[in-house]
């Protein structure tokens, strides 16, 4: 893969997790502001999840923060799985669709694997198998 490719690949994964970090953030920002008994589906969300919102809120603007730096992709990644995965998991006992949140958790691990590939595919930056007794990256032998 040249240089152009590459740049344009962890560009597109940046746009990706920048778009997916401002969901997460307005979303955890209305957890912390807005009445659990106000909101959408309020009668039907059980009472152990609304009594821990803000804790919620909090975690969900905390990964999504957490996505847009270099150096903290690999835990924004593990927590964001975690965020998604219980969104998943809120929305099966109600027999609702969780169509979206499946859709965000993709969109996080395809925007990884766009910023750097080795973190999520780590096979893509194997090193390549010496040829003709040389090690690679080096010179290869005087003939």
């Amino acid at each position: 893969m040249d240089s152009t490719t590459k740049t344009l690949c962890g560009w597109t994964g940046y746009l990706l997790h920048f778009l997916l970090a401002g969901v997460m953030v307005l979303s955890g920002g209305m957890k912390l502001v807005v009445n659990p008994d106000e909101m959408p589906g309020g009668e039907e969300t059980p009472q152990a999840l609304k009594d821990h919102l803000i804790i919620i809120g909090v975690g969900e603007i905390t990964s999504g923060l957490l996505l847009l730096s270099p150096a903290t992709l690999p835990p924004a990644m593990v927590l964001c799985s975690a965020f998604w995965g219980g969104a998943i998991m809120a929305h099966l006992p109600k027999g609702e669709s969780y169509l979206l949140q499946t859709a965000f958790l993709l969109v996080c691990w395809i925007g990884a694997a766009l910023r750097r590939p080795g973190l999520v595919l780590p096979f893509v930056n194997e090193p390549e198998a010496p040829q003709q007794g040389h090690l690679p990256g080096s010179e290869p032998p005087p003939a």
